[in-house]
């Protein structure tokens, strides 16, 4: 069990003690980042602020079960957690609380797409130049599919064409055209998909958007240079920035980013701690 951290450096009490209004913290490997975190979080529910209205996110599950176990180990037993859950989670989490406009929706892992791809083989018409004998395995013919509509997806027709030039890209077209039907019927979204639609559902439904908005009154984002766009669309619609009710406390270090391979912008972290005065900001 985790020992609660009761002596802070200046810096550190400073963000622990912050409670209104936004903040953001450049926060260095081993400048005890988890224990500040930990602390605000317990110290806001103590100051009786209610645990549903306050938001942790994070990139990570592990950093998410870390963090709840050390709060939920400093708070009394049985008292409510705050949310704490990945940015994907909280996209699905909105998705799925309104489900009654959406539609089913689910999100579908590898084994979703490749049960779907092997679906759309016996429905669309046969491929030339690939094997039918071996569709199963690392190499055969699924797994081989799955990549390449993820690549259409990204990259578009044209470019897979040039790096594919003997694929029967006809053929191919027919079987994707084939499995998107099947993946749209069944309510399936992808793992990037979640935020995406997240965005653009309180986008087009400002009551929904409002309701977030009034149940999320302290939002904490932890590792926030590895943030991308429509993340950060995210956080600030429902932190109710463009309202004038602000209310983020960010941590990140932009020597730590390690998911541009997602389109992460380290920028985006250090325009939020440039163009916030002296008091809004701690090193």
């Amino acid at each position: 069990v985790k020992k609660r951290v009761t002596t802070f450096t200046n810096a550190q009490l400073q963000a622990v003690e912050h409670k209104d209004g936004p903040l953001s913290i450049v926060a260095v490997p081993g400048a005890g980042k988890t224990a500040v975190l930990t602390e605000r979080l317990v110290r806001l529910v103590e100051s009786g602020v209610l645990a549903s209205e306050i938001l942790f996110a994070t990139f990570a599950n592990k950093a998410c079960d870390e963090i709840r176990d050390r709060v939920r180990s400093f708070l009394p037993e049985g008292a409510e957690l705050p949310e704490i859950l990945t940015l994907n989670a909280l996209g699905f989490k909105i998705l799925r609380e309104n489900r009654a406009i959406l539609g089913r929706l689910r999100l579908a892992d590898d084994m979703c797409r490749l049960d779907l791809i092997k679906e759309a083989l016996n429905i669309a018409p046969l491929m030339q130049g690939v094997s039918y004998r071996a569709i199963e395995g690392k190499f055969g013919l699924l797994r081989m599919l799955d990549s390449a509509f993820q690549n259409i997806d990204e990259s578009g027709v044209e470019q897979y064409k040039e790096r594919h030039p003997k694929i029967d890209i006809d053929g191919l077209l027919k079987v994707k055209s084939v499995y998107d039907a099947l993946y749209r019927k069944g309510g399936y979204i992808g793992f990037d998909d979640q935020i995406t639609l997240a965005v653009e559902l309180l986008k087009t439904y400002p009551s929904i958007l409002k309701k977030y908005q009034e149940k999320y009154r302290y939002i904490m984002v932890d590792e926030y240079q590895d943030s991308n766009l429509v993340q950060e669309l995210l956080l600030k619609s429902i932190s109710g920035e463009d309202e004038g009710r602000f209310n983020r406390f960010m941590v990140g270090d932009v020597k730590q980013s390690i998911y541009k391979f997602r389109l992460a912008r380290p920028e985006l972290f250090i325009e939020k701690y440039t163009c916030y005065t002296k008091v809004d900001s701690i090193r």
